[in-house]
């Protein structure tokens, strides 16, 4: 299993969409499990192989990770703190982009019939969007409100957001937010 992890030190510019790309194609390419102590030409071969797809993940996944921390940033440039009341859930937001690129992914996946065959798989596919893709891109969301927060401190939205992801976990935050929209409105 791979661990990784990225140091947020309260700014966005630690977590660019290449590290979280890289993250993300190796946790991926994992899944393709290979005999490494066999020399068969096929275990070579796919070795090989498994090394390319990876190299040529990165980019794509590193394409994805962009596009929703753009979007992320897009939405929280308004300023007026309403992104933090919304779920934090990159399947409500990010679902076609996941979609797309897990498409991608399978596609790439035929540089080896074995990949290819694996990643076809709809479980497979539905495991890369709810254990990593989903993953990644909502830690991504939460790194951009949570550095989004951190500038706009003393506003009451703003601290009641932060109050209530530290309290409740960032996933439930926006709940306590709803409700406390409801007593200020």
């Amino acid at each position: 299993m791979l661990l990784g992890s990225l140091i947020t030190n309260h700014t966005t510019e630690n977590h660019p969409p290449d590290k979280w790309g890289l993250l993300t194609a190796q946790r991926i390419a994992q899944m393709i499990v290979i005999d490494e102590d066999s020399g068969t030409p096929e275990a070579v071969k796919a070795r090989e192989d498994k090394r390319q797809f990876e190299m040529r993940l990165v980019p794509i996944m590193t394409k994805y990770h962009a596009k929703v921390q753009d979007f992320e940033a897009a939405a929280l440039s308004s300023g007026d703190h309403h992104r933090l009341t919304e779920p934090l859930d990159a399947e409500r937001s990010h679902l076609t982009t996941m979609q797309t690129a897990v498409a991608e992914i399978a596609d790439l996946a035929k540089i080896n019939p074995i990949f290819a065959e694996h990643f076809a798989k709809p479980d497979i596919q539905q495991h890369i969007i709810d254990d990593m893709l989903r993953v990644d891109f909502t830690s991504s969301m939460d790194v951009h409100r949570l550095c989004y927060s951190d500038k706009h401190r003393g506003h009451p939205t703003v601290e009641a957001w932060r109050t209530a992801r530290q309290k409740h976990g960032a996933g439930h935050a926006h709940h306590f937010m709803t409700q406390y929209l409801a007593r200020v409105s």
